[in-house]
């Protein structure tokens, strides 16, 4: 279990967590292990808010919001994986909306990506 406290402003906003764990964990890494997960969470929300402006995307009806999520993860993994162009993420989304042969680059640049991780 976490029990965890968020503090803006004047107000505090207290949470509970509960995980499944081996029980043979020290608290410290087990604390390490809870920090770091959030820290990859929020690494992301980050970036789709920079690349895609996520935070200001107004998506409300059924079940949008979801789909739109999934759309613009995909499209993070599909642009990170193009390795030919040296620049950050979101000119390779603006130059990906300029250039449909990028774009198709892009999209082939995850198959090429896998077989060589594999």
């Amino acid at each position: 279990m976490v029990e965890s406290e968020r503090r803006i402003g004047d107000k505090i906003e207290q949470e509970t967590r509960y995980f499944i764990n081996r029980g043979d964990t020290r608290i410290q890494d087990f604390s390490n292990h809870v920090r770091s997960h959030w820290s990859i969470e929020n690494n992301l929300h980050w970036r789709l808010d920079m690349i895609f402006n996520e935070d200001g995307a107004h998506l409300r009806v059924d079940h949008a919001p979801e789909n739109m999520a999934i759309v613009r993860h995909i499209a993070v993994n599909l642009l990170t994986s193009e390795r030919t162009m040296k620049v950050g993420t979101q000119a390779k989304r603006l130059r990906a909306a300029c250039s449909n042969q990028y774009l198709e680059k892009v999209i082939k640049s995850h198959n090429t990506y896998n077989a060589r991780t594999s």
